[in-house]
């Protein structure tokens, strides 16, 4: 596979330019910088991110490509808001998720054993609609052995991720080839009864975002989990449109607002080349996007300031070019209440309804900051997807525990620069609150491992500085 020089999913460049404004040239401007920082070089002014650098400006001629990145969506493919429900014990969960829908939530997720989410959907077959299904018990009993009842207002998406089980625990949920023989069962009788769920093969990148991996790792290995699916079912005699049309990934937004989007961006390209070495065309299969607001940046002590983070993420995913976003309430790290999953709606709201940001798609098209940092970003993670394949692939890298290492080198630089003040934390690193409350609330999982792989913990700014001040 190769990263075409031409990247796909770009618009060429428009030739409108403003002739009323003389050019001004990179030699000009770096004289400028020169003369106003006592000497200093682009190299000395420019702040890295990962293994990319920003600049202090950019030109038309900073990205090496003359297209632009397009994306497939536009005004007519509406991005919904989702909100997860997972306690079903309480007799007011019907309740709750009507407000949701009343509240303006088009996609719910509902997370549970097959029998309460069965259940909790069926009260719900009269609605206009999203429903996601994160089945935390046997996937083929929910499809096979409860009596379902479909319905022709709802549109169905199916978490179904055991590589995701496998990282974040360190061992399979039965073994590696039970587990990946249930996904393709669950794919083959789908395709068999023409359930109408729409997508069916899940790639939770976020699990990589949570424990600390960097932009390009963050990348990298989104494609590589992706890519195993793909290989694995085509192996199995499924065909790559069939495959391909199915996947959908989710990915956590920090509050690094100008990578975010890049991020997001960077991997439909990547997305549309991995589609395309398989000879298809990419029009045809747009990638599937939810987006969600990082717990990575989030504290406890000062609990309100997260919904400033919150904010900013939703904004970054929808510049990106997410397909639905979930937005956490501010206090989700402990019992997020109804004030607070009424807040994280209504902060979606007004960036669909007043700011009108679900409405105006590729805003960011045409920025030459943005587009640059998109083509870095692409590039970058194209070469390290390639490195992991030729390696084994990323079941191998996590069985190795080559992934978790990598992680865990970006996750403590990353760490000590907030400890060191060069990234800040408000509340926590600068502008501290009163110690009334203590961010140690992480709880690593329960296991029981097959394998010698470490599991990916969560990681958490707050927490892991408070940890570490302990020690």
């Amino acid at each position: 596979m190769r990263l075409e020089n031409q990247l796909f999913l770009m618009q060429k460049k428009s030739s409108i330019q403003f002739k009323e404004f003389s050019e001004i040239s990179e030699e000009q401007w770096n004289e400028k910088i020169s003369k106003e920082t006592n000497g200093s070089s682009l190299e000395d002014v420019s702040t890295p991110i990962d293994s990319v650098y920003i600049r202090p400006f950019y030109t038309n001629t900073n990205n090496e490509s003359d297209f632009f990145f397009q994306t497939n969506k536009d005004s007519d493919c509406p991005v919904f808001l989702r909100e997860k429900f997972s306690d079903f014990h309480a007799d007011n969960s019907i309740e709750k998720i009507n407000a949701a829908i009343g509240g303006g939530i088009k996609s719910i997720l509902l997370s549970g054993s097959c029998n309460k989410v069965n259940l909790i959907a069926q009260k719900f077959s009269e609605q206009n609609i999203q429903l996601s299904f994160n089945i935390t018990d046997n996937v083929q009993l929910f499809l096979t052995s409860t009596p379902f009842i479909f319905s022709d207002r709802i549109s169905y998406l199916l978490e179904h991720d055991p590589i995701s089980q496998f990282a974040q625990s360190g061992g399979w949920l039965v073994s590696k080839k039970d587990d990946l023989f249930a996904l393709k069962k669950t794919f083959e009788y789908i395709k068999e009864h023409s359930l109408p769920i729409q997508k069916s093969v899940h790639v939770n990148t976020s699990i990589y975002h949570n424990a600390g991996a960097g932009f390009i790792q963050e990348l990298s290995f989104s494609l590589a989990h992706a890519h195993e699916y793909i290989v694995y079912l085509l192996e199995h005699g499924f065909k790559i449109e069939e495959i391909i049309s199915k996947i959908h990934f989710t990915f956590s937004v920090s509050t690094d607002y100008f990578a975010e989007i890049a991020k997001l961006r960077a991997f439909q390209i990547l997305w549309a080349n991995l589609i395309h070495t398989y000879h298809h065309e990419i029009d045809a299969y747009p990638c599937y996007i939810h987006a969600e607001t990082s717990r990575r940046y989030h504290t406890v002590k000062d609990e309100h300031t997260n919904i400033l983070r919150t904010t900013t993420q939703a904004m970054s995913a929808l510049i990106g070019g997410c397909n639905t976003l979930s937005i956490l309430p501010f206090n989700s790290l402990k019992n997020a209440d109804e004030f607070s999953r009424r807040i994280a709606r209504n902060i979606g709201n007004i960036l669909f309804h007043e700011a009108s940001f679900s409405s105006y798609p590729n805003i960011a098209c045409g920025s030459y900051f943005i587009e640059s940092l998109t083509t870095e970003f692409a590039k970058k993670a194209w070469s390290y997807f390639k490195e992991i394949e030729k390696s084994g692939g990323l079941i191998e890298s996590l069985s190795k525990n080559e992934v978790q290492k990598e992680i865990k080198k970006s996750r403590e630089k990353e760490l000590q620069e907030y400890k060191k003040k060069k990234r800040i934390l408000m509340g926590v690193n600068k502008y501290e609150t009163s110690p009334r409350q203590s961010e140690l609330i992480h709880c690593n999982p329960s296991i029981t491992k097959d394998t010698n792989a470490k599991f990916l913990e969560e990681y958490r700014i707050a927490e892991f500085i408070e940890r570490d001040e302990k020690k």
